[in-house]
């Protein structure tokens, strides 16, 4: 069974890129978002902030390109002002180079904003590897890129050097994953914005989930810094459940966490601002159940291609992308994953679907 993390294919619609054989995964992972009825967006575009580091690698087959993950579908997110020079990579003569807001290959005139993760508390985010591969540079200033060492965006609840913001309120979530322009030019992909629909503030989704043991942490989800949870880091928007918030879980608040997940929490955050304090609405929605019957109606006894996790035998029944999420937290937590594994921590309830009601004022 692959673990590439773009295998999943059967259960969700998807829009592909210009002239490629290639698709961008969306949110609407299961017919449970499409299902939940009426739902808002906010009109206009937005970028994904510059400061954002690469988490995965998507390969294509235009121009020989590969496309860098910088926030996944499902993310929840703030908006920033979109900063008059931004430096993206290396030219080929491995100069610097920049765009800026008037430049014809810069930001569209239509672009609202940049987008990050709603961080509620303090957070450093460092270069990747990956963003030494796609040999990106320090977006303020072009200098070079340390992978683990290089600040490129710092979350404080008092902003002041240039690759700081400050910590913000959620706005909405994204609709679409978003992706590393590696020209500046939009050579390797559509624009890296969604006209009209780029963030989403009002209806229901399902997202995976998953429950922080709390003997031992066998996931090793309970923190943002544990293995389970960094090997879904930037793949899957999830939502982490304490074990204790089990029996009280439905219309539990809903908030995010450093990196734009979900998380059960208080619906207020109290930071420092001006010399004294403000207190922040971080409420994104509540919880409205959780879904581990699976599998259903028999899927697990469809017949398909044992190296694409399409829901069928290769998955156990799950949802092909629920299936991947479980594999990336297992296998990051040292823990067996083979298809019985998987369809016992299904059925144990440590994992499955968390059918969320997104409302963002």
């Amino acid at each position: 069974m692959s673990d590439y993390f773009m295998n999943f294919q059967s259960n969700e619609p998807v829009k592909p890129f210009n002239s490629a054989n290639v698709q961008i995964r969306a949110l609407r992972h299961s017919f449970i978002f499409d299902a939940g009825g009426p739902h808002k967006v906010i009109p206009g575009a937005f970028f994904p902030h510059p400061g954002l580091p690469i988490r995965e690698k998507l390969p294509t087959e235009m121009r020989d390109r590969d496309l860098g993950l910088w926030m996944p579908a499902g993310t929840i997110v703030t908006v920033d002002p979109v900063p008059d020079t931004i430096y993206l990579g290396k030219d080929v003569s491995g100069t610097a180079f920049s765009v800026t807001k008037d430049h014809f290959y810069g930001y569209d005139e239509t672009v609202l904003g940049v987008v990050r993760p709603a961080a509620p508390s303090a957070i450093a985010y460092k270069a990747t590897a990956l963003d030494n591969e796609f040999t990106r540079v320090l977006w303020t200033t072009g200098g070079a890129l340390t992978a683990d060492t290089t600040v490129t965006l710092d979350i404080k609840a008092s902003p002041s050097a240039t690759v700081d913001v400050g910590i913000k309120r959620p706005v909405g979530i994204l609709l679409r994953d978003s992706y590393f322009d590696t020209t500046g030019k939009y050579a390797a992909e559509e624009l890296p914005f969604v006209k009209g629909e780029a963030l989403y503030t009002s209806g229901i989704i399902a997202i995976p989930y998953v429950v922080a043991i709390t003997s031992g942490d066998t996931y090793k989800v309970n923190t943002t810094s544990a293995v389970g949870y960094q090997a879904v880091l930037g793949s899957y928007p999830f939502l982490v459940i304490p074990y204790t918030s089990l029996p009280s879980i439905n219309g539990t608040a809903v908030v995010p966490d450093v990196y734009g997940n979900y998380a059960i929490g208080t619906e207020e955050y109290t930071i420092a601002s001006g010399g004294g304090t403000v207190t922040l609405p971080y409420k994104v929605g509540n919880v409205i159940s959780l879904d581990n019957r699976m599998p259903r109606q028999l899927l697990d006894f469809i017949q398909n291609d044992p190296t694409i996790p399409t829901t069928g035998i290769s998955t156990g029944g799950l949802y092909g992308y629920l299936y991947n999420f479980i594999v990336k937290v297992l296998t990051g937590a040292s823990a067996d994953h083979d298809i019985s594994d998987v369809k016992d921590a299904v059925a144990s309830g440590h994992f499955g679907l968390a059918i969320i009601n997104i409302e963002i004022a």
